[in-house]
């Protein structure tokens, strides 16, 4: 490429422009659209990055501010730089640097992920004209989820990486940074090799954080537009088996194109016989030939007024159903009434359940009866009614009793690591309320941010709430992962009080208990850093006693801990008495948020993962063991909690000392629940809610290995998410769980190798269940260190929550089935249909609601010169591009997709494109580009 048009390509935005040198030609193409593009005016088409954040500017009015994607908080209009200076060598090095990520190796290490090591190459390259100096001792901030030079850490002093001119540091938490040595110059088209030794494995593009920035002490920090945005084209392919494997043993790959046909093709098509409504009813009898409409039919809907089914009204107005205002009619009516529903769960009978109903669609009497003990039944009935209507708004006959299997069914969205505003929130509880899950467990505070509004502590939003590069953390915490050095990102925004009372108040329309969870005393560094800014405002203005009221650090304390998180000043100590006057205050705080709505009956204080080595050089604890100081702190909260007449939930850890449970009668909450969470099969840690329940706490089955969301669809590199807990969670696994029997949900281990039951259960204690009647629910967890964006979030919680709603609803017959392979058979069977309703009836619902559910990319195979494709949800339209020479391919040609009905020839073709989506749709799956062979036309 000529220097001059390598100086033109600099204008062009950074996603097309990073990683490895792109083609001439697309440069070319591109350079005369983009002049026209930026002297238009025309604003760029990119995800809009929705972070919500209320600024200091904005409190008095209660506003929120939404900012511009990160890729464009380098500022606009520049100021004069003299030449030569620190500014602009940063903007030089911004706008120059190109930064290519490489998993190098990871398969020359061990099972064990604390003191595994994989290795990791940085190359940067100096793409300008200038040579880079160390001028103004500038850094890079990178992020990293795993420590970096495990060995050497601590390394206050820096560690130098040879040969490179670099010494790395650790900033804190997830943030690294790469200092050059004095001497450091990197001429123009010079490339520097940094060598790396990374904690445990990596083996997902997504591991790697986007929006690294170069600052110096005193100037604006700039974003390397390379790393800019969520493209991460700066990071390298995994295409060796050491980048994909976490070890040589490791039994996954990424699926080939025919390795997903093959799984795909065990189910079938069904175009008849699809599950009327999802989760599935206890009893449902349906003449599915018979079809009754109201739409547009001049029906009316008549409510007791004890039952609540408002929400639906507009709904309802737009199909033609008018509220009727007096006595109902006989017939063309939606009936909603109180009464008595009796029904058979599980082998006893249940009366009155709140959210038990019956509903009976009679066409010849043309009316549809409701009948439900309680609000929440007839808001379930209402979404079964909506749920059996086809395209033209017609429903079966049918006769209908229901109740759900458990009183929990939930799902946790971690707003604090990456933050969500409400309205990202409400499509999510719509979904919810569809299959009706009850439940959304707001994770509200960690280390990486404070997201609802106190009123008394103000900080903790100002600070904690905020993401940017202030060193002293004075004004805001440290950016983490990949949220950049300003506060415009999803590392920063907070639920004002009014943004809270509307998310409450939308929840409670649609019979969803939001549950606010503070977790405490580990994953608290947001906490922590705003409470010493108090402290620090306080005391200069003269306060000192006022100051140290909700202190939570001992200043004494000289302690050395790394949390999971890599975070050394991440947990709260419970031997100081200002501590629990800080939990106390932010408890009533929460309270008082939800009294107007809906009164505030839990609170989930999390409890999990605090790190070995706290407190042990705390004055304040001096005298006292680990386990008095941390069982007492949850006593102590438990009590704070209980004198507020509330109940309690702690993640399973948080209620237990040495794998034992803390004694039931030493928590005085009326119902305290755990999220039995931790099960790594080979961990030896899975009985841990079966103890729980058995010790008599309740317990909510959250097994990381079938129900974190965090986790990636499929054992590819390209999928988003973490692998820790098992190396892949798809939907058909989230399906297959069995809550009622969790020893037999035993399949693999983090390798891939078969467990049996008999043999693991020699090597571990398997905890026999001897209190069924604790296990009160289910709930996923979608933990969001990789989701910083609107779309991505919902994509990796559907559709696999719609699965999880149905085993939480519905107890299936294939669960009932004691042999183990007759079992799988039955579940194969039921799978199939559930996969096809998803396919044909769901998710496009889902889609007429604009949720960015996840398409499973599709199966293909080539065969007699032939291409074959298929879908692992049946009814989804699979589409095709195809190029017949190697022009287009270099071209990397603009998709014309074409919809995929029978096998296709590609007899002189040499690349193929195919991909899933919902028919007329502009989305798709992930693209699966395949190259055929010119000769033999098989598939390289």
């Amino acid at each position: 490429m000529s220097p001059y048009l390598l100086r033109i390509c600099r204008l062009l935005p950074p996603s097309l422009r990073c990683g490895p040198n792109r083609a001439f030609q697309i440069c070319a193409a591109v350079v005369v659209i983009y002049i026209l593009y930026k002297i238009s005016g025309i604003s760029r088409g990119e995800d809009e990055v929705k972070t919500h954040i209320a600024s200091a500017s904005s409190q008095e009015g209660g506003g929120a501010m939404h900012h511009q994607p990160e890729e464009t908080q380098n500022k606009g209009v520049e100021p004069d730089i003299p030449p030569g200076s620190t500014e602009e060598m940063l903007r030089y090095i911004s706008n120059n640097l190109d930064v290519y990520y490489e998993v190098v190796d990871n398969t020359g290490t061990i099972d064990d992920i604390d003191k595994a090591i994989h290795k990791v190459q940085v190359t940067l390259t100096n793409e300008g004209e200038a040579t880079i100096t160390a001028t103004g001792t500038w850094s890079i901030y990178f992020y990293m989820v795993f420590m970096l030079q495990n060995k050497q850490w601590p390394y206050p002093e820096g560690y130098v990486i040879r040969g490179s001119g670099f010494k790395l540091y650790h900033v804190g938490g997830h943030l690294f940074c790469l200092t050059p040595l004095t001497d450091t110059k990197i001429t123009p088209g010079e490339k520097v090799v940094i060598k790396l030794d990374c904690q445990a494995w990596s083996v997902a593009k997504t591991d790697v954080m986007p929006n690294w920035y170069v600052t110096a002490e005193g100037h604006e920090p700039q974003i390397i537009q390379c790393t800019a945005g969520e493209t991460l084209a700066f990071v390298a392919p995994f295409s060796r088996p050491q980048q994909y494997k976490r070890l040589k043993q490791d039994q996954f790959n990424p699926f080939t194109p025919s390795q997903r046909y093959e799984k795909n093709d065990k189910i079938k098509y069904r175009k008849d016989g699809l599950l009327l409504v999802i989760p599935t009813p206890v009893e449902l009898r349906a003449d599915r030939k018979r079809l009754i409409s109201f739409k547009y039919q001049d029906w009316v809907l008549a409510m007791d007024k004890e039952l609540d089914v408002s929400v639906f009204v507009d709904k309802l107005n737009e199909m033609g159903v008018k509220l009727s205002s007096g006595s109902p009619p006989a017939t063309k009516v939606i009936r909603v009434a109180q009464g008595s529903v009796s029904i058979k769960l599980d082998g006893r009978v249940v009366e009155n359940h709140p959210e038990s109903y019956s509903l009976t669609v009679n066409g010849r009497l043309s009316r549809i009866d409701i009948v439900a003990p309680a609000s929440p039944g007839a808001f379930y009935a209402m979404q079964s009614l909506f749920a059996l209507m086809n395209e033209e708004g017609a429903v079966p006959h049918i006769v209908m009793k229901d109740a759900p299997r458990f009183i929990h069914r939930g799902l946790m969205l971690d707003v604090a690591r990456n933050f969500f505003p409400p309205e990202d929130l409400y499509p999510v509880m719509e979904v919810m309320a569809m299959f009706k899950m009850n439940k959304l467990h707001l994770h509200l505070s960690d280390d990486e941010g404070w997201r609802v509004e106190i009123e008394k502590l103000p900080e903790l939003t100002e600070i904690g709430g905020r993401r940017r590069h202030d060193l002293s953390e004075k004004t805001g915490i440290l950016p983490q992962l990949g949220s950049g050095p300003h506060d415009m990102s999803s590392g920063s925004g907070y639920y004002t009080a009014s943004d809270y009372r509307d998310i409450l108040k939308y929840a409670t329309d649609r019979h969803i208990e939001i549950i606010p969870e503070i977790d405490l005393p580990g994953h608290a560094h947001a906490a922590v850093r705003a409470m010493e800014a108090r402290y620090a405002r306080l005391m200069k203005a003269g306060k000192s006693e006022e100051a140290g009221e909700f202190r939570l650090r001992d200043p004494a304390d000289t302690s050395q801990y790394k949390s999971v998180q890599k975070f050394t000043d991440g947990v709260v100590n419970p031997c100081l008495e200002s501590t629990f006057r800080f939990v106390e205050e932010v408890i009533k705080g929460l309270i008082k948020l939800h009294q107007e709505v809906a009164p505030l009956k839990r609170i989930h204080i999390g409890g999990d993962e605090v790190p070995a080595g706290v407190w042990e050089g705390s004055p304040a604890c001096s005298g006292r063991q680990r386990k008095e100081i941390q069982e007492g702190f949850v006593r102590r909260v438990a009590k704070i909690a209980a004198d507020l007449d509330l109940d309690i939930t702690t993640w399973d850890d948080g209620m237990l000392h040495e794998e034992k449970p803390f004694e039931r009668s030493s928590i005085p909450n009326k119902q305290p629940r755990v999220n039995a969470w931790m099960n790594p099969w080979e961990w030896g840690a899975a009985g841990r809610g079966y103890a729980m329940a058995n010790a008599g706490y309740e317990v909510i089955m959250t097994q990381a290995t079938h129900l974190y969301f965090d986790h990636a669809y499929e054992p590819d590199p390209e999928e988003r998410g973490f692998y820790w807990a098992t190396r892949y969670t798809d939907t058909e696994r989230v399906f297959g769980f069995m809550p009622d029997d969790l020893w037999a949900n035993l399949d693999k281990d983090l390798w891939g190798n078969k467990l049996t039951l008999e043999k693991y259960c020699k090597d571990f204690q398997c905890t026999k269940l001897e209190k069924p009647e604790n296990i009160v629910g289910m709930e996923a967890c979608l933990w969001s260190e990789t989701v910083r964006m609107n779309h991505q979030m919902e994509s990796m919680l559907f559709p696999r929550a719609i699965a999880l709603a149905e085993r939480a609803w519905h107890k299936d017959s294939w669960e009932l089935v004691t042999n183990p392979e007759s079992r799988e058979r039955a579940k194969r069977r039921a799978w199939e249909l559930f996969a096809n309703t998803l396919g044909q009836k769901e998710l496009p619902r889902l889609d007429m609601m604009q949720v960015s559910y996840r398409l499973p990319p599709p199966g293909v195979k080539v065969m007699s010169g032939k291409l074959y494709a298929n879908c692992a949800f049946p009814g989804l339209q699979i589409v095709y591009a195809i190029s017949k020479d190697k022009a287009e391919e270099e071209e990397d040609m603009g998709i014309q997709w074409i919809p995929y009905s029978e096998p296709v020839s590609i007899q002189g073709f040499i690349k193929v494109k195919v991909a899933t989506r919902f028919e007329g749709s502009k989305y798709t799956s992930r693209v699966i580009t395949m190259n055929i062979a010119p000769r033999d036309k098989t598939l390289l």
